[in-house]
């Protein structure tokens, strides 16, 4: 009985095979490993449900999915055959074309980036010019404040624009010791207020340098600013409505008489049109003061985008738009073409005068 039971179990695991009338043991004792039979073997000694187990306990069998159209697996395999020859096509059809372009495609992309460059390139010059203008606008508020300091040490009096104007040695910014030679900048009236070596520091939009190089120094150093010398670097005497008289040049106005100080024009960017652009020391108003209904030929120059920093005496500094220009004829470079003019609404020197 024991042997029959044995010989049962060792049957039902597939280790025996019936010849004839007997049993004969198979060759091996255990399935090649990765085999169906050595698979179905694992699943019966680690307990793994068998396929007969799994249709009785309600999973879907294979030949149910066909009938309910699902996807068979060799069709889906097909499918994914399929699939990836198509991958590996695209593939092989990107690599080989990657460093090629149409003359239409190339066109296209130097057209966008055309567009795309004209675009920003306004901006940022725009943003470009801005910051050189604050750095301008500093460079003024500097000037005037220095010049708010020499008054201080001198009984509030202001800096003379041009001492002894007759022998044309001496500016505001420098000094000289011949006519026709260029300003000394650190000898310049001013030059002890000023902290560091450089002193006056040029615009950063007026090419000072260069221009001086070209108008042979014609009053270099003023680093492309001007002085309301007409009235403040001067001592004027009244001598009716609006005409006035210089009384001495070796000095500028006293403080005490300038009645708007926020007002009234101390420094601010300046040029002549000669021939061409050149430097230029002082700031003039639109009429000249000695001389009443004479016009002068402007020095203003809006050279920040149709705009020019200017200082007053207060030393706030603030951009003004040019409204109004005008030429002499007298010298052959036209000031609206050079950017030159006047600033406000009113026609008259109260931007500039005591009141």
């Amino acid at each position: 009985m024991m042997r029959l039971v044995r010989r049962n179990r060792v049957q039902s695991a597939g280790l025996l095979k019936k010849c004839g009338t007997g049993w004969k043991p198979m060759p091996h004792t255990f399935p090649p490993a990765g085999s169906r039979r050595h698979t179905r073997f694992h699943r019966l000694e680690t307990g793994a449900t068998p396929r007969f187990h799994r249709l009785e306990t309600g999973a879907t069998p294979r030949f149910h999915r066909l009938e309910t159209g699902a996807t068979p697996p060799v069709h889906r395999l097909a499918i994914r055959r399929r699939r990836g020859t198509r991958l590996i096509g695209f593939l092989r059809r990107s690599a080989g074309c990657a460093g090629a372009f149409t003359l239409i495609e190339l066109t296209v992309t130097i057209g966008v980036l055309t567009v795309l460059v004209s675009i920003l390139l306004p901006s940022l010059s725009a943003a470009r010019e801005s910051a050189r203008q604050t750095v301008c606008g500093s460079n003024l508020r500097q000037i005037a404040v220095t010049n708010t300091f020499y008054a201080d040490d001198h009984d509030g009096v202001l800096v003379p624009g041009a001492a002894n104007f007759r022998a044309n040695l001496d500016r505001w910014h420098g000094r000289r010791d011949r006519i026709g030679a260029s300003f000394d900048a650190s000898r310049g009236p001013l030059r002890p207020y000023f902290d560091g070596e450089r002193g006056i520091r040029d615009c950063p939009s007026f090419d000072a340098r260069e221009i001086a190089a070209e108008s042979g120094g014609f009053e270099q150093g003023n680093g492309g600013y001007g002085y309301n010398n007409a009235y403040l670097g001067v001592q004027l005497v009244m001598m009716g409505a609006g005409e006035y008289v210089v009384a001495d040049d070796r000095g500028g106005a006293r403080m005490h008489r300038i009645r708007r100080p926020s007002e009234t024009v101390m420094f601010a960017d300046t040029a002549f049109a000669r021939d061409r652009l050149i430097e230029y020391s002082f700031a003039e108003p639109r009429f000249h003061p000695q001389y009443p209904g004479t016009r002068m030929d402007p020095s203003i120059h809006f050279r920040h985008g149709d705009q020019a920093n200017v200082a007053g005496v207060d030393g706030h500094v603030e951009a003004h738009r040019r409204t109004f220009t005008w030429t002499s004829e007298f010298y052959e470079g036209h000031p609206d073409r050079l950017g030159l003019g006047w600033f406000g609404s009113a026609d008259d020197n109260s931007a500039f005068d005591f009141d």
